[in-house]
């Protein structure tokens, strides 16, 4: 059986990371290995042709079938330096997801000293 991770990790670095198409799938790929982390927007799927959305919706019915498998760790990992400036984003937006979802938590806190 093939490994739809792979086929979509390949296809990605195959059209080129660089690429709309590419660095979307990348991403889609860091989104199932991590979603915390790397949010991944759907309306970005336009942005592959066919044969990129058909390999990425492979992909995600993997994941919904095995999960994160050690191909899709492995994959993560080596994802991860190619789109280093797409990560600073995602950390910066971990950040800030982390502070807002505080100060809502200090917000009911208060509310209910109130």
């Amino acid at each position: 059986m093939k490994c739809a991770f792979e086929e979509a990790a390949n296809w990605a670095k195959g059209v080129g990371l660089d690429t709309g198409g590419g660095s979307t799938m990348a991403r889609l790929l860091l989104c199932l290995y991590n979603g915390e982390a790397f949010p991944f927007d759907l309306s970005d799927f336009g942005r592959m042709d066919v044969e990129g959305r058909r390999l990425a919706l492979a992909a995600i019915e993997q994941y919904a079938r095995a999960g994160e498998t050690a191909a899709l760790r492995d994959i993560g990992s080596r994802l991860k330096p190619a789109m280093a400036d797409y990560l600073e984003l995602c950390d910066a937006a971990l950040e800030a997801r982390m502070a807002v979802r505080s100060r809502w938590r200090r917000e009911r806190e208060r509310a209910q000293e109130d």
